[in-house]
């Protein structure tokens, strides 16, 4: 959120973007696509990796997407999640 705003209405900002995202009439499903204008119309600040500033921030977005993909298709793996220190919790189909 940016800082330079007032209490009041960073108050008023992440309850407008809460109720948004929480919106099931909206989303419908964890997994639904929320466009980045979209996003940025209801207040988040958001940085388009596509920009040439973050093209090296893209290209490790796009591998570390890719590892999942492939792990997800080709392993029983059908839920990862991982932490900034390492810890994994995989799910496994039985």
């Amino acid at each position: 959120m940016p800082r330079d705003l007032s209490v009041r209405e960073r108050d008023d900002a992440v309850k407008r973007i809460t109720e948004r995202l929480t919106d099931l009439n909206h989303n419908k499903s964890h997994d639904r696509h929320i466009h980045c204008q979209e996003c940025s119309q209801i207040g988040l600040n958001i940085e388009m990796l596509e920009a040439p500033i973050a093209k090296s921030l893209q290209d490790k977005v796009l591998t570390v997407h890719h590892c999942f993909m492939h792990t997800l298709s080709n392993t029983p793996a059908f839920k990862i999640i991982e932490d900034h220190r390492g810890g994994s919790f995989i799910k496994l189909q039985q």
